[in-house]
This record gives C-alpha cells, structure tokens and sequence, in this order.
C-alpha cells in the first residue's frame, strides 16, 4: 500500500530561493527552539516538493528559519555536507584501524578485519573519484 501523505496547503506558495515564512513553519513545527522539530519541517518540505511537485530541493535550517536554496546554493551547501561527511567516514576508519587486534578473538578478528578492508576499499574508491573530477 503507498503511503498517502497530506502536506498543509500552504506549501504550494513555496519556491526555489525562498525563505519559509513564520505562519508556515508553526503550522508543522509545535516548538521552534527545538532544531529537531525544526529539522524534520526540512525534511517534509523536501519531501513534498519530492512528492507533489517532482523536483528535487535542498531545505536548510539557519537560526530557526527554514529557507528552500536556489540551485546554485544547494550545489554548495551539498558538496559542503558531502566533504563533512566524507570526513566522518576517514575518521571511523582511523579508529578501526586503532582497533587491538590481539584482544579479540579469532573470529571477531576474521570479521575487523574484513570491515577494516572493506572500509579501506570504499574510501579508495571515494579518493579516485574525486581526484578524476
């Protein structure tokens, strides 16, 4: 079964550059100061330009305003969340490589050391993808 979902219809007033105005944002966000909530509000503005209108939009949350980027700020504001991301995954790899190998048994150690090599593997990947852009 598809799951139906109802966006309020003030959604429809919104566009590519536009900052979200306050009567949208408290019709779906109960509590402003909360950053989840107000991640979430991202999230289903994302989701109904996904759904209803068919296009693809970046929602960012900057001092608990909502605001939809234009492309050109989206280009930026993704690659910057990628790169950040990216990071975040060197470094876990960094602290499995830190991992004791002696302390663990020979089938935990079978298994780092798979996850170590598969790890090892998708950043290099990641690495010669980059670098031939």
């Amino acid at each position: 079964m598809k799951d139906e979902r109802t966006y309020p219809p003030s959604f429809a007033v919104l566009t590519k550059g536009m900052e979200v105005p306050d009567e949208i944002i408290d019709c779906v966000v109960e509590d402003r100061t909360d950053p989840f909530r107000l991640l979430a509000a991202c999230n289903e503005i994302e989701r109904y330009f996904r759904d209803v209108r068919e296009i693809r939009v970046t929602c960012t949350c900057r001092q608990n305003k909502l605001k939809i980027l234009t492309d050109a700020e989206a280009s930026m504001t993704n690659a910057r969340r990628t790169r950040a991301r990216l990071r975040g995954v060197q470094r876990d790899h960094n602290r499995n490589l830190g991992v004791n190998m002696a302390a663990l048994s020979p089938e935990e150690r079978i298994e780092h050391q798979r996850r170590v090599t598969r790890q090892a593997q998708l950043l290099q990947g990641i690495r010669s993808v980059r670098w031939s852009l």
